[in-house]
């Protein structure tokens, strides 16, 4: 693989090496666009690329083409801009039960996307699950997978990582399905105990006895397929533990029910009372919360993309749901319905406007079309287009920005891009996208953070000394919460940090003026 930099296309840039083995080589490059992509160069033909070239979904990444040059075969795949779950748990993250279980959820329906399309990934582990600023789990790397064939008798080969591979890997049988069961009962075990279960398994709450199930020895008695796991998953699964404050009002109830009951002579209650009578202690003053809805802000923000002349309107939802479509991490597919429920099929020529990604094809899992709007600016708006018998139908979008984005000011949900700080790619190989800002020594120099739509739990964390994160407790517009990130230094000079979250990270870079 000595000559692989002759195979990259001309006037694309190789930004980093990835990996490089004796048969492979995996390269970060930019093309002549300037964007990013992985160049995938293998000695031999790896044939699960191939299968899934344009079956895009959203938990793994997309495989823009494959193609033969000088005897290599070549894959050109979605870059994805994300942590591994290794780094964050080797970092100290340990995720709580329910995170943990939303997250391996994810993973089984990368796995059971791949099982439906004939092969077993064969190597599932924390180190190939990425997190994305925008909360987009994504399984990669799919080397060491397995095409599907019930005709032979056990593997011919050990691939993938010895302290994740099933029994069955090791040419005892036949892999199949559960083999990635197996490996994902290993994964959910390390991110909540930070272990490998023969050195320290998870014994509380439900997901004990799932990791117990996915690791069964026998293949027989663990879940049988990656969408039963991902259904038992589903559920709750944090430990329950009485809250103290529930506790005292319990007892206190208690008390007061003990005080106001009167067992008269002869056994009968006197002054018998009902529910409305008993009256709990107050025990902290909570001041009514006025629900700020995001679907009826996104309705108006969407209002002002009014239906261009002879154009009907389309919907993400058969219920008519708010009208938002926001893929900037990748793709994202829904069905799509008419003004009369009809739903956009294969049928419909379907496709976007420029500034809001471009429409990547069906998507069977989903039963809609691929919007692929990765290198889109916030804020930018559009319509997705479905035309068929003479009926032009059209979706306002409206491009957001990340799920934990940086503002420069107050955000404006009427306005994504108002004072948004877009993060700059790194200038040397390696380098991670970064904001920059600049501050005076001394002084407090104050950001926003802002949280997108259904993550208002995420916390953003710092633990540089020169930063203080706080929830901001003014009014606003924006109907997801906001935090404060006041900068303070009285040395000066260039000062980096991240903010980071169970959703990713941003990288800062302050530079005194």
């Amino acid at each position: 693989m000595t000559e692989y930099r002759a195979l990259v296309k001309e006037g694309h840039k190789v930004i980093r090496i990835l990996s490089k083995k004796a048969d492979s080589v995996v390269l970060h490059i930019q093309d002549t666009d300037d964007k990013d992509y992985i160049l995938r160069i293998y000695s031999q033909e790896k044939k699960v690329y191939r299968v899934l070239t344009q079956r895009a979904f959203e938990n793994m990444p997309y495989i823009r083409e494959t193609y033969i040059k000088d005897e290599f075969f070549l894959v050109e795949e979605e870059f994805i801009d994300g942590v591994s779950l290794q780094e964050m748990v080797s970092g100290g993250a340990r995720f709580e039960h329910d995170r943990a279980a939303q997250i391996t959820a994810e993973v089984c329906r990368a796995a059971a996307f791949l099982h439906k399309n004939g092969f077993i990934h064969r190597d599932i582990k924390p180190e190939h699950v990425l997190l994305t600023p925008e909360g987009r789990i994504v399984l990669i790397d799919l080397d060491s997978a397995m095409e599907i064939r019930p005709d032979k008798l056990n593997d011919t080969q050990l691939l993938g990582t010895a302290m994740y591979a099933a029994p069955e890997q090791f040419g005892l049988t036949r892999s199949d399905v559960r083999t990635d069961i197996y490996a994902i009962g290993i994964f959910l075990n390390e991110i909540v105990t930070g272990y490998h279960p023969a050195v320290k398994q998870c014994r509380e709450g439900a997901l004990a006895g799932i990791i117990t199930k996915c690791i069964s020895m026998n293949p027989e008695d663990r879940y049988q397929s990656a969408e039963d796991l991902a259904e038992a998953l589903s559920r709750p699964h944090a430990p329950k533990k009485m809250n103290s404050r529930l506790i005292a009002i319990l007892g206190a109830a208690a008390v007061i029910l003990a005080a106001i009951i009167f067992i008269a002579p002869g056994g009968e209650i006197e002054d018998p009372v009902t529910p409305d009578d008993i009256k709990l202690p107050v025990t902290e003053t909570i001041p009514p919360v006025t629900e700020i809805t995001p679907d009826t802000k996104m309705n108006q923000q969407t209002s002002v993309l009014t239906l261009p002349e002879g154009c009907l309107p389309l919907y993400k939802e058969i219920q008519r749901s708010p009208i938002y479509y926001n893929s900037r991490s990748g793709a994202q597919s829904a069905p799509l319905y008419t003004d009369d429920g009809v739903l956009i099929d294969q049928s419909y020529h379907v496709y976007a406007d420029e500034a809001i990604g471009e429409i990547i094809g069906w998507n069977p899992e989903f039963g809609g079309y691929e919007l692929y709007s990765r290198g889109c600016k916030t804020g930018a708006t559009g319509y997705i287009h479905a035309e068929k018998d003479g009926k032009h139908y059209v979706m306002p979008v409206i491009i957001q920005g990340e799920i934990m984005s940086i503002y420069s000011g107050l955000p404006d949900y009427n306005d994504f891009a108002k004072s948004y700080l877009e993060p700059q790619p790194g200038k040397t190989p390696g380098e991670l996208d970064h904001i920059t800002w600049e501050y005076e020594a001394g002084k407090d120099t104050v950001l926003y953070i802002v949280i997108n739509g259904g993550f208002d739990k995420l916390i953003p964390q710092c633990t540089n000394e020169h930063v203080t994160i706080e929830r901001y407790q003014g009014e606003t517009n924006w109907p997801y919460p906001i935090f404060t990130l006041t900068f303070r230094s009285p040395e000066g000079g260039d000062v980096p940090f991240e903010v980071k979250s169970d959703y990713g990270r941003q990288v800062l870079r302050f530079i005194e003026k």
